[in-house]
């Protein structure tokens, strides 16, 4: 269960009857803690989890954590679990102005009207001044990145219009994409293949574990990663960063007994597809017209994150990159791409030879890279022991749900 099915069953956003059946009190107030916005209980229900081993822990993490998002949900923020006010999270606003609007509703005093209405005008001013600083933040922050600013002013000045409703179903988005992949796999075993070696040469260098990471720079990467939330999470991403100083001996737990152990907690390899629409303009009834963005659990992200440094380091230390790759490589991207090819070109057209550029755009390349292939080639780079037994269980048994409307499929084998 994810922390938004939580939110649903406490109650703060509605009951069955169409109201919210729940009203803010002293008992939901007494869980929180003034200082820190959670639970008191926190620290004890996560001390349960410590007793376990890496598999059982990530399991009995999620529970653990629910009871911050339902304290959240009872206390009011319904929206996703918490608001921020510099950097605290707050409920006290919008708590109060409830219970002022519930007794002018009562007794019918001009009193307590202008107090409903004097608390609520200066909610709504927190709310704007608490905007114009994220955006100023923002544009502050991405001064020196020319994409990013026209991403933010454009998102302001020129809001996307919601795409039109569509009567496509989770089944026919599923269907359509395992079919997809079928027919491009069909096209590949009717070309003629020639034999590759990926055998290890005696000079190349090993990699035979991958190294457990410390607490601190655990921290720095969770901080660091872009918090976006996914149904699988308990909670959303950006509480989970809020309170990750006090997750982080079992966070470390997690992660590091995934590493050592070469094996992959299988909460980690759901994801969650959800189909959006390329662009608005385009006919949102024709299927083809979408492309699958699949979601994935904050912290199945951030034990990536490590796998990915550690992996990167080795293959730059021993100049096992390829020399031409500018994609998924530090300081590397589509700009070096093209002046690297420009460069040559020019170079070409200088000693008066000709040049042919031929460009390929592959369908679906990721969904279509073969697992075999790429454990072969990952062997033939060195990768063995420990390390290469990860990398194969973070293949093996992946599954994903596809979600148009938010409304959950049978977990379908992703091969």
């Amino acid at each position: 269960m994810g922390y938004q099915d939580l939110i649903r069953e406490s109650g703060g956003i509605a009951g069955r009857n169409g109201r919210k059946e729940h009203k803010p009190g002293k008992q939901s107030e007494a869980r929180l803690n003034p200082d820190t916005g959670f639970p008191d209980a926190l620290p004890a229900a996560l001390s349960v989890c410590a007793k376990h081993d890496g598999e059982s822990m990530q399991k009995g993490l999620g529970p653990a954590l629910h009871p911050v998002a339902g304290v959240w949900a009872l206390a009011g923020n319904s929206t996703l679990a918490f608001r921020m006010v510099g950097k605290k999270p707050t409920t006290e606003p919008p708590m109060l102005s409830s219970r002022k609007w519930r007794k002018w509703k009562k007794f019918k005093l001009d009193t307590d009207l202008i107090s409903y209405r004097t608390l609520l005008s200066k909610f709504s001013l927190d709310v704007t001044s608490a905007k114009t600083s994220f955006y100023k933040e923002k544009i502050e922050t991405s001064a020196q990145d020319p994409r990013k600013l026209h991403n933010i002013f454009s998102s302001l000045l020129n809001p996307p219009a919601p795409p039109a409703p569509s009567s496509l179903t989770a089944d026919d988005f599923a269907t359509f994409y395992t079919e997809k992949i079928e027919r491009i796999f069909q096209t590949f075993m009717s070309l003629p293949t020639s034999p590759t070696s990926h055998s290890q040469h005696s000079t190349t260098p090993s990699m035979t574990q991958l190294s457990t990471v410390a607490p601190e720079e655990l921290l720095q990467i969770t901080q660091s990663c872009n918090p976006t939330t996914c149904p699988l999470d308990p909670i959303p991403s950006a509480m989970l960063q809020t309170i990750s100083s006090d997750l982080l001996p079992f966070i470390t737990t997690v992660i590091n007994g995934s590493l050592t152990s070469g094996h992959v907690p299988t909460v980690f390899k759901k994801a969650r597809v959800i189909p959006i629409l390329k662009k608005l303009a385009l006919d949102p009834s024709d299927i083809s017209n979408y492309r699958p963005v699949s979601l994935l659990s904050f912290l199945s992200k951030i034990l990536e994150r490590v796998v990915c440094n550690q992996l990167s380091d080795y293959l730059m230390q021993n100049n096992l990159y390829d020399p031409n790759q500018s994609g998924f490589k530090a300081a590397h991207s589509t700009e070096t791409a093209l002046l690297a090819v420009t460069e040559k070109l020019h170079a070409a057209r200088s000693a008066k030879l000709l040049s042919v550029l031929i460009l390929l755009d592959l369908s679906a390349a990721f969904d279509t890279v073969n697992h075999k292939t790429l454990l072969s080639t990952l062997r033939s780079l060195g990768i063995c022991g420990t390390a290469w037994e990860w990398f194969a269980s973070y293949l093996d048994g992946r599954s994903y749900q596809t979600l148009p409307t938010r409304v959950s499929l049978q977990n379908l084998p992703l091969n």
